[in-house]
């Protein structure tokens, strides 16, 4: 019988590096995660969490600087790298988040006729707030996508009610009401007024204010 043959196991110094770099890009990912809006709508739901990434991130870059070899350059490396990583996070995805929006459950989830789009709407704003509305598809799997409509601003009315209408989502708000058409491929057409309304050079407004504000 012949011995079986086991490899030996990556040295110290390979399995510190490498979790040096693992933490490195999870951090780093945790940024763009706040700051960056994904198309699909699996990529939003998978990357959109700055803080578990920031989190396990550090940890491993903590259990890197530990495990690494105690040599000048080596510790001089894994300083700057923690330093830069540890700025980039804790500013960035800090800051980012006072000014990032949640869902808003009571204008998030509604269908269109044939249940092929969904309106997803965030609030934020830090001293006024804002709607930001999108709607997302919800018959192509993996490839269903998210595209925005617009924003109400918070700084003199309301968002009110969201519904559907001939292909259009309906946008009522305490300044007025747009219909914008929404194609099968997610095109967003031109905003138009509906009742009491009086059109804006851009998106259709009431008064000085338009309705439905580019975001």
């Amino acid at each position: 019988m012949s011995a079986t043959t086991i490899a030996p196991a990556p040295p110290r110094r390979t399995r510190s590096w490498a979790l040096l770099a693992a933490g490195t890009v999870l951090a780093v990912v945790a940024l763009p995660a706040v700051a960056y809006e994904y198309r699909y709508v699996w990529a939003d739901r998978l990357l959109d969490h700055p803080m578990a990434f920031g989190a396990i991130g550090w940890s491993l870059v903590a259990v890197a600087g530990y495990l690494i070899p105690r040599r000048t350059w080596q510790q001089l490396m894994v300083g700057l790298t923690s330093a830069a990583v540890a700025l980039c996070w804790i500013a960035g995805v800090w800051s980012l988040e006072i000014f990032q929006s949640a869902e808003f459950a009571g204008f998030s989830g509604i269908a269109n006729a044939d249940g092929t789009m969904q309106t997803h709407v965030l609030l934020g704003g830090f001293v006024d707030p804002y709607w930001e509305i999108r709607v997302e598809q919800t018959d192509r799997g993996l490839l269903n996508r998210r595209f925005t409509v617009g924003c109400v601003n918070g700084d003199g009315q309301s968002l009110q009610r969201l519904s559907w209408s001939d292909g259009s989502l309906v946008v009522d708000t305490s300044a007025g009401t747009v219909a914008v058409p929404v194609g099968e491929n997610g095109h967003i057409g031109r905003a138009r007024p509906l009742v009491g309304t009086t059109p804006d050079e851009d998106f259709g407004g009431n008064g000085n204010a338009p309705i439905l504000e580019s975001c």
